[in-house]
């Protein structure tokens, strides 16, 4: 959907809500986002929260306790997906594991971190985190001050 709407418009922001990254593949998500922010020239917000359903952690054989570690890793890693050619990643969760960083991001610019990462208070006041290009974060920054 978000694919269509890119290409019918022009101004519209391109919003996911929150996504519960710890239960998403995330080399996925960092293709499915950097596709999307492509098609859209840079329009797209991706939201991504920890979730608050243990239940639904269970289902998928994860652990509730340690999902805002997990989320702060794979952050980490989109961002190096989005910025690096190729990388080698050595995390607590996502471990030595070779990845072609460029496939991750695109057709985006190399070595340009176009994401900027800000806390935001979801539903029930869980914590998530709007990833959105940096650009946009400072103009909206400086309408805040």
């Amino acid at each position: 959907m978000f694919g269509y709407v890119a290409a019918v418009t022009t101004t519209l922001e391109l919003v996911t809500k929150v996504v519960i990254l710890p239960q998403r593949q995330t080399v996925l998500v960092a293709k499915q986002a950097a596709e999307v922010d492509l098609l859209s020239q840079g329009r797209l917000r991706l939201g991504v929260g920890v979730g608050w359903n243990t239940v639904e952690y269970e289902a998928l054989g994860e652990d509730f306790t340690n999902r805002g570690k997990r989320v702060d890793e794979q952050i980490e890693l989109m961002r190096r997906l989005w910025t690096e050619q190729t990388l080698t990643f050595d995390g607590t969760h996502h471990r030595n594991r070779r990845r072609v960083g460029i496939a991750a991001r695109v057709a985006a610019d190399t070595g340009v971190d176009r994401c900027h990462v800000a806390s935001c208070a979801g539903a029930r006041g869980q914590a998530g985190r709007w990833m959105v290009p940096a650009d946009v974060a400072r103009t909206r920054a400086q309408r805040s001050t």
